[in-house]
């Protein structure tokens, strides 16, 4: 079924939303896997079981005449073997198959987005609104067009949630967007509604917004927000979407939203309500920047588009699995019991300066190997793994294909947001593997995997130590090499590398550059191939979103010079600066940090007054004030020691009215520190 935009359970019932704004209707259908098929003998409800067929823990299958009988299944077999889908969605979109968007392109979807401030013209994505915050004014952009709407117009918080409602029903959006929507937006206008004794019946046919305490876990940190559903639509909060980028590429200084625009090269979000529709347009943009790839995966997975963003990959494709075992009446088992094993190859080869440089990268490392191989979990007796794995490969290869030939650059972005999209997908098919709760999961050939990668990257290392270049630096799938004198182009150095490769192991030689830093494992940095002395850092150790400014320019800055071999300008440079820092001849705005207010100043009181509660500098600061969460705070050291308590010595960088009482011997410990990056090279 096409062009399916939301399913959504009511009563017996499943409502089927439509692009073309058709609604169909299909019975519920409630189910559970059974570990024996007398299992449910004695129970009161009627069921209808069905036999699994193969080998597995679940041998049979009990259908059920309602979600209500469901739960009532899972009491009565508390404590014996048994799975059960999470959501009535799920179980229909398991057993029909039922995919949303199928057959339509991202741009096709009625997006609307919607910024809210409260009474100080505030908004943000980094955390709740303050108790109290009132909603006093939102915008809204709908097909290009952005509508302004003040609560001193409308006459009041009431008058303005009825307004945002009437606008959200005339347009009919299938997703609603903010940037902040769900840790901002929503909470701000949730509270107003209780105020003004309403709901927020955003929903088809009117139906009320619902929100649900929940949490996930960022780069080893827990993010607490409420879920909120609007039903018949999704709502998609795009902080999320940025907090999974930075997940995975490491490489944002801030989560600024003029940062952000700079960074993703959207338009900038203007400052507050001037001017009013600019933030709309941001948020537009980074819509269309990051959401295509979900949305592509959504066509895949038995999952509404906002639960996509929400799932891991590992459970994604466990539910995928699954559901064709389901849908076949296969039976199939219980996770095997987590274990550690070896990973990937990660290795700083050697350390320093190293010109010119490329970087030969394995397309797909690990999937490749499991196709080439045709290695599949040893519980897959139906081999739905490797299926879908060569299916989604292929799937992308098209895409991608039709991205380099498309002429029309819509179609080209839509092709790419495809194949990334599907990228994704197919390079999570290892990570699965050893996926704890995953149902086909299996540590000995996750184990065989990595172990056959790192065989590879090994042969490829050794043919460029053969070839007379140099390996810099290895990492998974890709190695950083200076080449060897033979190779006058990367088509000769790929055309004599691939031979010796297995068969289905293709390589890229995705970059080149003029020169590299590697410092240790993950972190180097590259001069760009252009000669705009364009510097590339990666890792923790070069770059920070906590470090002041001027040790970023420093780093910076050296980096480029030593890998100029620009020695004595590199040592010059430590020397300026620290003439610099000296004579207070730095900007008291370089010397600072900035901290963004993860909490609101109440919430930091409250939690002071339990155990063992940490203080922080940049709260401390603002706690007499009105700072919210979401408020970035930039202060700096005062005092005249090295080492010192940064409680005691900050100081607001706005409360400096061109004094300079700056921490000279603080600021020259840590450029001693970032120093120490680079006194060995030089």
């Amino acid at each position: 079924m096409d062009g399916i935009t939301a399913i959504e359970s009511i009563g017996e019932s499943l409502q089927i939303f439509l692009h073309d704004n058709s609604v169909r209707e299909i019975k519920a259908t409630a189910f559970v896997l059974l570990g024996d098929a007398g299992m449910l003998e004695g129970f009161p409800f009627p069921y209808r079981m069905e036999e699994l067929h193969g080998d597995g823990d679940f041998c049979a299958i009990a259908f059920l005449e309602s979600e209500a009988a469901s739960d009532a299944a899972s009491k009565f077999l508390k404590g014996k073997l048994h799975y059960r889908l999470k959501s009535p969605e799920q179980e229909a979109m398991t057993l029909h198959q039922l995919r949303l968007f199928e057959g339509m392109e991202f741009r096709d979807l009625r997006r609307g987005q919607l910024i809210v401030y409260d009474q100080h013209g505030h908004h943000t994505a980094q955390g709740e609104p303050d108790e109290d915050a009132v909603a006093d004014a939102f915008v809204w952009r709908f097909a290009g067009k952005s509508t302004l709407r003040l609560s001193s117009e409308t006459g009041g918080e009431k008058a303005l949630l009825q307004a945002l409602e009437q606008i959200i029903h005339a347009d009919n959006p299938e997703v609603i967007e903010g940037f902040g929507l769900m840790r901002y937006d929503l909470p701000l206008l949730e509270k107003a509604a209780r105020r003004a004794k309403i709901k927020l019946a955003w929903g088809r046919d009117r139906q009320w917004v619902t929100g649900t305490s929940s949490a996930m876990n960022l780069a080893g940190r827990t993010v607490y927000f409420r879920k909120y559903r609007a039903f018949g639509r999704q709502l998609v909060d795009l902080r999320h979407l940025v907090d999974f980028h930075d997940s995975a590429k490491r490489d944002l200084e801030s989560f600024d939203e003029s940062y952000l625009a700079e960074y993703f090269h959207l338009s900038p979000p203007g400052t507050g309500l001037i001017p009013p529709e600019a933030e709309a347009k941001f948020v537009d943009e980074l819509s269309a920047t990051l959401s295509p790839s979900y949305f592509y995966q959504t066509m895949a997975l038995p999952f509404s588009y906002q639960e996509v963003i929400f799932r891991g990959n590992g459970v994604a494709l466990d539910a995928m699995f699954t559901g064709e075992y389901i849908r076949k009446r296969l039976r199939f088992s219980l996770p095997e019991i987590a274990r550690p094993y070896a990973g990937a190859l990660t290795e700083a080869v050697e350390r320093g300066v190293f010109s010119p440089i490329w970087h030969c990268d394995v397309r797909s490392l690990y999937p490749s190997i499991l196709l080439s191989e045709n290695w599949s979990p040893k519980r897959d007796s139906d081999g739905v793994f490797l299926r879908r794995l060569a299916e989604f490969r292929t799937l992308r290869l098209t895409a991608k294909d039709r991205a380099g030939s498309a002429k029309d650059p819509q179609e080209k972005a839509e092709a790419l947001a495809l194949s990334n999209s599907l990228k994704l997908l197919i390079n999570s098919f290892y990570g699965y593997l050893g996926f704890a709760q995953g149902c086909f999961n299996d540590y000995d050939l996750a184990e065989r995997v990595t172990t056959r990668g790192r065989e590879i990257l090994l042969m490829m290392k050794e043919f460029i130590a053969r070839s007379g270049g140099l390996c810099v630096e290895m990492d998974t799938d890709g190695i950083y090499f200076v080449p060897g004198a033979q190779f006058d182009s990367p088509t000769a150095f790929l055309t004599a590398l691939r031979p010796i490769l297995p068969q289905g192991i293709d390589v890229e030689l995705d970059r080149t550059a003029q020169a590299m830093f590697s410092y240790k494992s993950k972190n180097y940095a590259l001069l760009d191939q252009n000669a705009d002395d364009t510097v590339e850092l990666t890792g923790a150790a070069l770059k920070s979103r906590g470090m002041e400014q001027y040790l970023r320019y420093f780093i910076r800055r050296a980096a480029l010079l030593l890998m100029q071999g620009e020695k004595k300008q590199l040592e010059q440079l430590k020397a300026d600066t620290r003439h610099a820092i000296e004579l207070h001849s730095l900007p008291i705005s370089d010397l600072a940090k900035t901290e963004v207010l993860n909490d609101s100043v109440a919430n930091y009181r409250k939690k002071q007054l339990l155990p063992g509660a940490r203080r922080s500098a940049a709260y401390e600061l603002v706690k007499d004030g009105n700072a919210k969460a979401g408020d970035r705070v930039r202060y700096y050291l005062t005092g005249n020691k090295p080492k010192v308590s940064v409680l005691e010595c900050a100081k607001r960088l706005e409360d400096n009215h061109g004094e300079r009482d700056e921490n000279i011997p603080a600021y020259l410990r840590k450029l001693d520190d970032v120093w120490e990056i680079f006194r060995e090279f030089v």
